[in-house]
């Protein structure tokens, strides 16, 4: 990238901080956010601010272990993925950051991959953090003093965080036989449309390689409890 569209993205990221900030504060008296910052506890901000950090860290690491079938990416690019998409999805509703971060492990990188093989392993990292954040469910509930009734769109989502993990691993396991089968579902869509399918899928099935290792899978699974 030149120097000068360095400097473009600086000046519009720094215009958009800008603006967001004059968004968020222009209804907020600011002797009321002095009044409030000043019974802050640095102590517990600190706190957060590491264990924050730590998340981070281990959210960075779990995406080298995801990544590392695709190609050799060095740790610290992979962090600043996260930084990007973290940031993209503080400023942008409908978790446009994750998009960024997609973008980001597809260009920034020192490896150029398929958009389709980087967004298959943020759809991989979203899929353990469901299954986590639905494990420390179950771990927590029966400890509750009050019975919480469990409704059925959590059953819904579990069945579908299940279900996408299960075709994830089916994926990385017999990629060969899911190629197969897509191939001949999409058979009568056309030459140009069947081939622009299967160079998507073929690029997914790929993100999702490092599923096939069991020694990869519970690295990721740990990382994943360790963020959470």
């Amino acid at each position: 990238m030149s120097n000068k569209r360095k400097i473009a993205f600086i000046a519009v990221g720094i215009g958009c901080s800008v603006l967001f900030m004059y968004l968020t504060f222009k209804k907020i008296p600011l002797d009321d956010f002095y009044r409030e910052l000043q019974r802050v506890d640095l102590w517990l901000l600190s706190l957060s601010l590491i264990t924050g950090m730590l998340g981070f860290l281990c959210m960075a690491y779990r995406s080298v272990v995801l990544l590392r079938s695709l190609a050799d990416y060095r740790y610290y690019p992979v962090l600043k993925s996260v930084f990007v998409g973290f940031i993209g999805n503080a400023l942008i509703p409908f978790r446009v950051g994750e998009l960024m971060r997609v973008d980001y492990l597809a260009r920034r990188c020192d490896v150029s991959l398929p958009h389709s093989s980087t967004l298959a392993v943020i759809v991989t990292e979203r899929v353990f953090d469901l299954l986590v954040l639905m494990l420390m469910c179950f771990a927590v509930l029966p400890l509750t003093v009050i019975g919480l009734p469990t409704s059925q769109s959590f059953y819904i989502l579990l069945a579908a965080t299940v279900s996408i993990f299960a075709g994830a691993l089916l994926c990385s396991l017999y990629p060969e036989r899911v190629l197969q089968i897509v191939r001949w579902v999409v058979g009568g869509f056309g030459d140009k449309l069947s081939a622009f399918i299967m160079d998507k899928v073929e690029a997914f099935v790929h993100g999702v390689s490092a599923l096939s290792s069991v020694r990869s899978l519970v690295m990721v699974f740990l990382s994943s409890c360790m963020y959470w």
